[in-house]
């Protein structure tokens, strides 16, 4: 039985070590695909991205990276099974769709601030639908700093870890500076 937020954060190493290797490669990850992460501004005039600070991201398919997509849905098969109740009346799965996912270059100086998972301009395509689960892969872990926070706790993550939790106001998450080497990872979310 679930009785605390905390216990809908799960925790898989599912990607081998060699896959997030690849997938890190330079020929994996050409310099000229990056851009640096902005915020969106819900409206706003003014932005607020710090741009000396923002990670640099890379907005990709699953075509480009196909390791990721059975990876992914073997983690939320695991996430659905772990909290679906057994008393399911549905008997329906509550995740059918995956997006693409972003990958994410922390170089040193540069973070994640806090922030929910309120994505809007996901379901603004031909998929339509709102986002109940958010995931990070780690793909390294051979750099200093960087640490993820939700809900104003570390996550410990590994190479190989696909972390989920859901998209909602209650789980903020952030990632600390990144003080040595470059942490690479991939976040995307379920719906």
């Amino acid at each position: 039985m679930m009785n605390h937020v905390d216990d809908y954060i799960m925790i898989q190493n599912l990607i081998p070590a060699q896959v997030c290797k690849s997938l890190i490669k330079e020929n994996s990850l050409p310099e000229k695909k990056w851009s640096k992460h902005s915020w969106y501004s819900y409206g706003k005039e003014d932005s607020y991205s710090l741009p000396d600070k923002e990670l640099d991201i890379i907005e990709a398919t699953f075509e480009e990276f196909p390791q990721l997509l059975n990876y992914l849905r073997e983690a939320v098969h695991n996430y659905q099974q772990k909290y679906s109740s057994p008393k399911d009346e549905i008997k329906t799965r509550w995740i059918k769709h995956i997006s693409p996912p972003r990958i994410n270059r922390y170089k040193v100086g540069t973070k994640m601030r806090a922030h929910y998972d309120h994505i809007h301009s996901l379901f603004d395509g031909d998929l339509r639908g709102v986002p109940i689960l958010s995931f990070v892969g780690l793909l390294n872990d051979n750099y200093k700093g960087g640490e993820f926070m939700c809900r104003n706790k570390k996550i410990k993550l590994k190479r190989g870890d696909i972390l989920m939790f859901p998209s909602n106001f209650m789980y903020p998450h952030e990632v600390k500076e990144v003080t040595k080497g470059i942490r690479y990872s991939f976040v995307g979310w379920a719906f």
